[in-house]
């Protein structure tokens, strides 16, 4: 099969998805690292980490987001990726919540050690419950899917419509 020419749009929408992707991704590293203490109130300060934050994750997921493109593109075309677009998505996904807790870590440091237990005991809780939501929503879609796919299925066969499937 011959590559395919991605049209202009798609690789214009392709660049303004990694350039914004990687602005928020590096802002979001940024204000995770102004964050000074979390217990017994939340502080923050303008200082390096915010900088090393937004700058250097900024342009790591830049490349990064680059870098999954890139292999999806290679894939489509057939050529021989070295790596293949699963490992890159892996690596991103692992990347940003490995930088996520490690960041979240460490602004545990500054919490008096009384609250510290209180405080992980929560976050415990709170991640449990995010989970158990998103388990939750997920579970939601699938449900509208297989309604949907049975509604398609009897409305085809209620007006003799052909389900495409070769039998």
């Amino acid at each position: 099969m011959p590559p395919t020419q991605v049209p202009k749009s798609e690789r214009q929408l392709l660049k303004l998805t990694q350039y914004v992707g990687a602005l928020c991704l590096g802002v979001m590293f940024g204000f995770i690292g102004s964050i000074e203490s979390i217990n017994p109130q939340i502080v923050f300060s303008l200082n390096w980490k915010v900088w090393v934050g937004l700058v250097f994750f900024g342009l790591f997921f830049w490349w990064l987001l680059g870098r999954i493109f890139a292999s999806v593109e290679e894939d489509n075309n057939s050529k021989t990726s070295t790596r293949k677009p699963f490992f890159w998505m892996l690596f991103f996904c692992l990347t940003i919540a490995g930088l996520t807790l490690g960041g979240f870590i460490w602004t545990l440091t500054e919490t008096n050690e009384s609250r510290l237990r209180d405080v992980i005991i929560g976050n415990i809780i709170a991640f449990w419950v995010i989970g158990f939501c998103v388990l939750l929503v997920w579970n939601l879609f699938q449900f509208f899917e297989e309604n949907s796919a049975e509604a398609e299925k009897r409305f085809n066969e209620e007006h003799n419509i052909p389900d495409g499937s070769d039998d």
